[in-house]
């Protein structure tokens, strides 16, 4: 029996953002500075590993292993499959004012569906006072 490969639309309801590093040279011949630049903007669902989801956090982490430390996943990011823009793991996804980094990305069953992509926190917010 075929697959059932059609998801709700309700299922995407985060805006979220791919967003790529770039390094703009100084006008008066200083050093080069660096900002982010906005790549592909899409809807996308978030699982976060905290709360009622952490024992999949322990299944699905390695923090520790063979001497070396691995980032933990924190959440997965799911989109539907594009191929429209070349997404890689040089970007880094903001999804309000947080940015995470992508620690990988699979497509599952290669069905070209959707997009499974594990992040890891990058950069947390300031709190105001």
């Amino acid at each position: 029996m075929a697959r059932d490969d059609r998801i709700d639309a309700a299922y995407f309801n985060k805006p979220i953002k791919f967003q790529s590093i770039v390094a703009t040279p100084d006008t008066s011949g200083g050093s080069e500075s660096t900002g982010w630049t906005n790549v592909y903007s899409c809807f996308a669902h978030i699982d976060s590993f905290s709360g009622s989801n952490a024992g999949l956090r322990s299944r699905a982490t390695r923090p520790f292993a063979f001497l070396q430390l691995y980032p933990q996943v924190e959440s997965v990011i799911i989109i539907r499959y594009q191929a429209t823009v070349p997404l890689t793991q040089d970007m880094v996804i903001l999804y309000k004012s947080r940015r995470y980094q992508i620690l990988g990305m699979v497509i599952p069953h290669e069905e070209q569906v959707t997009v499974v992509i594990p992040v890891v926190l990058y950069q947390a917010p300031g709190m105001p006072n």
